[in-house]
């Protein structure tokens, strides 16, 4: 926990909880799907705005948009010389 400094650890824990379920809904999955159509149009926009993350010239450590928690973590992968 000492990488969240500042952060309320209840806070930290209880979104850690929580974290499968929310990318279960960010990514339209089990109980969150609304059919393959739009799931599939959903995704296309999860690339997209992925790509336009990706594109931007992002260095060192920032804030996470809520809702590409999993976009940006994946970013992060490529390691910390890599912009996000």
């Amino acid at each position: 926990m000492d990488e969240f400094h500042g952060i309320d650890s209840e806070m930290v824990l209880y979104y850690a909880a929580r974290a499968e379920e929310y990318d279960d809904w960010y990514l339209r999955r089990g109980r969150y799907s609304h059919g393959p159509a739009a799931d599939a149009d959903w995704r296309a926009d999860l690339e997209s705005a992925a790509a336009w993350l990706a594109a931007r010239p992002f260095h060192g450590r920032i804030v996470e948009l809520a809702a590409a928690r999993l976009v940006v973590a994946r970013s992060r992968e490529a390691g910390p010389s890599d912009p996000l």
